[in-house]
């Protein structure tokens, strides 16, 4: 224990002062005997002794009185350790924030963020102070309890080295505020030691602030001015693809963040640890240049692979992004369609021609090797099984179709799996809403027969098509066949569609090709179906492609995610094994990403095996920061802001701040009680 006015101690003396009074006041008895008292002697002694009890509980109870009024103006207050120990209010509670992320592997940053901290540490004393020790990445860690024990803060502070996540600077001081909310003491600080990206600062939504009486300090750690890096800020690659032989692109943003030109710089592709491929690219200061490159994956399963920008600088970690393309062999695809209904046909080869499916069948799997595999299924005869074990289901001119199939759609579309709708002749409206309204991306209206125009044949004709979608940017491509030639003699007009993203219109502007994404996969619909009798899109080479295209991006969404951030918790099954990129095993149930690479995930055998690449964000790269005013003004309420400007303007002193934590106030509470008991104890004192 400790007192802010330790000089009022001298008035301890004043304790003696009733024992004073007591000595020289004290009554002088004389010995004189009477016989005829000789009777009461013993009843005269007892009444001595109580007498003597009394007036010695008297002295006691005055001195106390003495002592506890000489305490409470000394104004005692317990030390940081005793705080910590019995639950008291310390002088100063403060939390040492420190960036871990990434960003702060620069050159020198991790050595300065050091030596801000232990500066934040060193004005406190452990006698009065208590601190704590946070670092934070994408997410906050405590290194160090609130305590007093500060060697204990200092010797994490010494282990301290920046890792691989990301940045969540709001989340951190938050997790700050939360431990500071459970301290009692005078003066509550965080003290934040960042870099303070922009990047790390986007998540804040302004929903929360901090604890009023709590203050935000920002010692802000910047970058060398001479850092030179160069990294890898964007990436795109086919996490999912089918075995086709067609090339894919792999494509990447290499960013310069320094005030050197950089020539000839070295992008390289690998896959599977086999260099495929290498561009050189000149990037101006403060620049950023895409890099493609296009690529056959020919192997099933797993295509682990890395890019690569050569060079050392001062972060080459952002240097290589790693990507995993995993290669479907067969897309398993059930068709469930039917004979238009009403129509007679001559043949049988008549018969198969006006089936819905028939066109649909004969595009994707022509030959035994064609990379998807067709199971053709009747509207009658469909049932739960047949969707069991495909990735795609198309509803060619479907009407409705018992219960249990409708729930196995559902089921296909959580898994991840994709169904087409292609609504026909044999559709009509009110079912198809009431059947399908939960899996198709919109509902059905009425059937359009748009007519022709001056000197163009009947039909629609498709006008608006979104070419950045991965189904039609193939036509980006002059051979791939151009999407206005098809007519559209009739189409279904779709309404509800405020959830689905319209692909594609008719030259008219309504709806030709919709999606929406369910459950874990994507519900799209083709108002019309591939019908003769509605339009002539199977007869043009267009067909193909669409189809084709369409199919593989519903079945690649089947598949598993195979990228990962560095801080993400990795979906590895029970009783899997899962290797870090060192080799290390990490259980099923705690599998999060420290580091970038791939993980390898062990199964009943080689084909169950499969791999997670990790990168780092990406956003890590950009030096590009907050100012510590915008941070400070975000999170500090007004209490905190007035307090602030009174400080700077010298309205609140020292002296004012150290304040005592109120245990006068019980000292008083004591010296009051302890004069009504002795007013009690001396009312029922006799004095003679």
């Amino acid at each position: 224990m400790s007192f802010l006015s330790p000089y009022f101690l001298i008035g301890l003396a004043a304790v003696a002062v009733p024992l004073l009074v007591h000595l020289l006041t004290r009554d002088r008895v004389r010995r004189e005997a009477f016989s005829t008292l000789r009777f009461f002697a013993k009843v005269s002694r007892k009444v001595l002794r109580r007498k003597r009890f009394r007036e010695m509980l008297l002295l006691v109870l005055r001195a106390a009185v003495c002592g506890l009024l000489v305490l409470a103006f000394a104004r005692p207050y317990l030390t940081g350790r005793e705080a910590d120990e019995l639950g008291a209010a310390a002088d100063t509670a403060r939390v040492i924030l420190v960036d871990v992320s990434a960003s702060m592997a620069r050159q020198g940053m991790a050595a300065t963020a050091a030596r801000e901290a232990a500066e934040a540490l060193a004005s406190l004393s452990p006698a009065t102070d208590v601190a704590a020790l946070i670092t934070f990445a994408d997410v906050p860690r405590v290194e160090a309890p609130l305590s007093s024990r500060l060697d204990e803060v200092r010797s994490r502070l010494k282990s301290l080295a920046p890792g691989h996540g990301g940045t969540d600077v709001a989340e951190a001081v938050r997790k700050a505020d939360a431990v500071l909310g459970g301290a009692a003491a005078r003066k509550k600080e965080i003290v934040l030691v960042s870099d303070l990206q922009r990047a790390g600062w986007r998540s804040f939504k302004g929903d929360w602030k901090l604890a009023a009486g709590t203050r935000l300090t920002i010692r802000p750690v910047a970058p060398p001015a001479t850092s030179d890096n160069l990294a890898i800020i964007e990436a795109d690659y086919p996490a999912s693809t089918a075995m086709d032989g067609l090339p894919r692109t792999v494509a990447v943003r290499v960013a310069n963040f320094s005030v050197q030109d950089r020539r000839d710089v070295e992008v390289a592709l690998a896959v599977a640890g086999r260099k495929v491929d290498m561009q050189k690219v000149h990037i101006r200061p403060g620049e950023s240049v895409p890099v493609r490159f296009r690529h056959v994956f020919s192997t099933a399963g797993d295509n682990p692979g890395a890019v690569t920008v050569a060079g050392a600088d001062a972060a080459p970690d952002d240097n290589v992004y790693y990507f995993n393309t995993r290669v479907i062999p067969r897309i398993r695809v059930a068709v469930v369609s039917g004979p238009p209904a009403g129509v007679a046909a001559a043949t049988a080869d008549a018969a198969r021609s006006q089936d819905a499916g028939f066109f649909i069948e004969r595009v994707l799997a022509p030959a035994p090797e064609s990379p998807f595999f067709v199971k053709r299924v009747a509207t009658a005869r469909a049932r739960p099984g047949d969707l069991a074990d495909v990735q795609v289901a198309i509803l060619a001119d479907v009407k409705e179709v018992p219960p249990a199939v409708v729930k196995a759609l559902g089921d296909l579309l959580a898994r991840g799996g994709g169904i087409l709708f292609l609504p026909g002749q044999q559709v009509q409206a009110d079912t198809f809403g009431q059947v399908f309204g939960a899996l198709a991306p919109c509902k059905l209206r009425g059937v359009i027969r748009p007519g022709s125009r001056a000197g163009d044949a009947p039909g629609a004709v498709l006008a608006k098509v979104d070419f950045e979608h991965p189904v039609f940017e193939v036509f980006q491509h002059p051979h791939y066949g151009d999407l206005t030639i098809p007519r559209f003699r009739q189409f279904w007009e779709v309404g509800d569609s405020q959830l689905s993203r319209v692909l594609a219109r008719f030259d008219d502007g309504k709806p030709a090709v919709l999606e929406r994404e369910i459950g874990g996969g994507v519900s799209m619909m083709l108002a019309s179906p591939v019908d003769l009798r509605w339009n002539n899109l199977a007869l043009r080479a267009v067909f193909l492609p669409y189809l084709h295209q369409t199919v593989r991006y519903l079945a690649v969404r089947s598949e598993k995610r195979t990228g990962y951030l560095v801080g993400e918790t990795l979906p590895v099954p029970e009783g899997r094994k899962v290797m870090d990129p060192k080799g290390e095993a990490l259980s099923a149930g705690s599998a999060v990403a420290a580091l970038p690479g791939f993980y390898a995930v062990s199964g009943s055998g080689p084909a169950d095996a499969f791999q997670f690449a990790v990168n780092r964000d990406p956003a890590e790269a950009d030096p590009a920061s907050v100012a510590p005013e915008e941070i400070a003004a975000a999170l500090q309420g007004a209490e905190a802001a007035i307090a602030e400007a009174g400080e700077a303007a010298g309205l609140l002193t020292k002296d004012r701040d150290k304040l005592d934590q109120g245990l006068w106030w019980y000292l008083l509470a004591g010296v009051i009680g302890l004069t009504a008991a002795e007013l009690f104890v001396a009312n029922r004192t006799m004095r003679h």
